[in-house]
């Protein structure tokens, strides 16, 4: 079975600094079919309904997982 890999990754400086200093990541790996999936599965899973600011994340392809 094939399974892509998207990262989510902070690009905003600001939000980024900030989650340094708190100790909080600033990239996650997301496992889901396309990239609008896994964008949506990031929202959902640290957002919920609130939803983050689009332009401060950056989401791409990250590679394919053989399992």
């Amino acid at each position: 079975m094939l399974l892509k890999r998207f990262k989510v990754q902070v690009i905003e400086a600001g939000l980024r600094a900030h989650l340094a200093e708190v100790h909080q990541p600033s990239s996650w790996l997301i496992t889901a079919s396309d990239l609008g999936s896994a964008w949506g599965k990031f929202r959902t899973q640290h957002f919920g309904t609130l939803g983050p600011n689009p332009a401060d994340y950056d989401v791409h392809f990250d590679g394919i997982i053989v399992a």
